[in-house]
């Protein structure tokens, strides 16, 4: 498995202290409907990148009060090959995004897809998150070696914070107090692991450590917990949720109860801190734990859908 995840994310990519582990099993096994109640509100739209195929994407924006979802933006349109890993401002006003034409590079447009820009200095650039407080956008970017980079909204002030960090780093997400990103890390041809490290590029903490992928991390919008896909040693990816009081990680999906929901690239929490977005065989997902696992199919996407993104 080791090599298989790797050169997976590569060629999607290129279209383009330890805590101790305490499992916990699911109690139910049964997959569930519920439905959308009074808690949702207006703002519960997700945003996915779908596409027929890995090298073609655009943007779509899901509405989970009515589950409807619209185009947002088409790639193709604008001449470019792939619109993804996109993300909301803590306002909810604009989006940022990568874009293929190759290279890549990252850009930002207004909620409804106006006034689509370019950010200065950020060639390469993929798995953009936007900072708690607005003012910055953290994203990876392939070079010679992929690392974490910061930088201003109006394009100043790039730093890398992961230059002297021995390991490939990519898909940060940040704390909810902005102090920290948590990223997942590997040399090529090994698996994944997940890691921690301060905005100041100092404070770097190893979060996982096994022998398959820990990857696509997500941090709860209270700061208590990180979410994960974890490849399973028969090439199924689960989620799993770290408590960063306790260090114990426990399954929010499992081979025996859910066949069918393996999870795809990327996941988000919804803001309530209860719900996470998943997609799986081009599907997205809404779950909540309830004394067991409870999903929403929401909306059917394209074959290759992709990194939601959460307001």
């Amino acid at each position: 498995m080791k090599i298989t995840i790797c050169n997976v994310l590569i060629a999607f990519l290129l279209l383009s202290c330890q805590p101790t582990i305490e499992t916990n099993q699911l109690e139910d096994s049964a997959l569930k409907v519920i439905p959308m109640d009074e808690s949702n509100t207006s703002d519960d739209m997700i945003i996915v990148d779908s596409g027929d195929n890995a090298l073609l994407g655009d943007l779509y924006v899901i509405n989970l009060n009515d589950q409807n979802a619209q185009k947002l933006l088409d790639s193709g349109e604008m001449g470019y090959q792939h619109f993804g890993y996109a993300d909301w401002s803590p306002d909810g006003s604009k989006i940022v995004f990568s874009a293929l034409t190759p290279p890549w590079e990252i850009m930002t447009a207004n909620a409804d897809g106006s006034n689509l820009q370019t950010m200065p200095n950020t060639i390469g650039g993929q798995y953009p998150a936007w900072s708690p407080d607005g003012s910055k956008i953290a994203f990876s970017t392939w070079k010679d070696v992929s690392d974490i980079y910061v930088i201003n909204m109006d394009g100043t002030e790039l730093v890398n914070l992961t230059e002297d960090f021995p390991l490939n780093a990519l898909d940060p997400s940040w704390s909810p107090d902005g102090a920290h990103l948590v990223f997942h890390a590997g040399e090529s041809g090994d698996d994944f692991e997940l890691f921690t490290i301060a905005i100041n590029g100092l404070d770097t903490e190893q979060m996982t450590d096994n022998d398959v992928d820990d990857w696509s991390p997500s941090w709860s919008p209270n700061g208590k917990q990180i979410a994960f896909l974890h490849r399973s040693a028969n090439d199924y990816n689960e989620i799993n949720v770290i408590d960063l009081d306790t260090g114990n990680i426990s399954q929010r999906t499992t081979e025996f109860g859910y066949p069918d929901l393996s999870a795809d690239a990327g996941l988000c929490w919804m803001p309530d801190g209860k719900r996470l977005v998943m997609v799986s065989e081009g599907s997205v997902y809404v779950s909540r734990y309830e004394g067991g696992v409870i999903f929403e199919k929401i909306w059917k996407g394209k074959a290759f859908t992709s990194f939601p993104g959460c307001p």
